[in-house]
């Protein structure tokens, strides 16, 4: 799911405004889709506040999730309510995935702090070997 997304056949769209109350309804529709979409991954791009409530129900749903951690968020928020939110909530999202992935030991050692267990450097491109459908079983990856 992506806000304002319309470059891609396999991704939601989600229209969100820029405001309140247009972040206010796109988290609630991303909250929905979460509770009725069919998925076995919940995978998040970027540990921003609009992810915890999909997060908390994918948990409850007993789904598996997966964040990645691009950078530290809360630098680019717009507002002060936004970066305040953004510190306040994103800094917790890392110790409730189930995995973490980010692409440098810096945000490696940061995330771990945070609370995270499973941290993993995913290095920025395709690793064709890592990323090789053959590895996985509908089970598990093997090694």
């Amino acid at each position: 799911m992506e806000s304002n997304y319309k470059n891609s056949a396999d991704t939601i769209s989600i229209e969100q405004k820029d405001t309140y109350w247009g972040y206010l309804v796109a988290l609630l529709k991303r909250m929905y889709l979460c509770w009725k979409l069919d998925y076995q991954v919940l995978f998040l791009q970027k540990s921003l506040p609009l992810n915890l409530p999909p997060l908390i129900v994918a948990k409850l749903r007993r789904k598996k999730v997966v964040l990645d951690f691009d950078d530290i968020e809360w630098g680019w928020q717009s507002s002060n309510f936004k970066k305040f939110l953004t510190v306040l909530l994103g800094k917790r999202l890392p110790q409730y995935a189930d995995i973490v992935t980010t692409h440098n030991h810096y945000l490696m050692s940061e995330i771990k702090k945070m609370g995270a267990q499973r941290v993993f450097i995913v290095t920025q491109g395709v690793d064709t070997n890592l990323f090789n459908p053959q590895r996985y079983d509908g089970k598990s990856v093997k090694n």
